[in-house]
């Protein structure tokens, strides 16, 4: 995937975030991830700074990894 354009990454992974999965109940991986920080937020544990937003670049691997 190295000779793959920036252009061409965001599409797959739109295209990835946008495919419902049996694994998530048939919801896409951006409704997990909205459904997950919905309830976060109303039990209070979300960690403070961190986007609750779903994006079409969001990555878990560098926004939510401890260094």
């Amino acid at each position: 995937m190295d000779d793959l354009a920036q252009d061409e990454h965001d599409e797959i992974t739109r295209r990835i975030n946008d495919t419902p999965l049996k694994v998530l109940g048939w919801l896409t991986p951006s409704e997990a991830w909205d459904e997950q920080m919905e309830r976060l937020a109303a039990k209070g544990t979300l960690v403070p700074g961190h986007p609750v937003q779903s994006t079409p670049t969001h990555n878990p691997r560098q926004c939510c990894t401890s260094n």
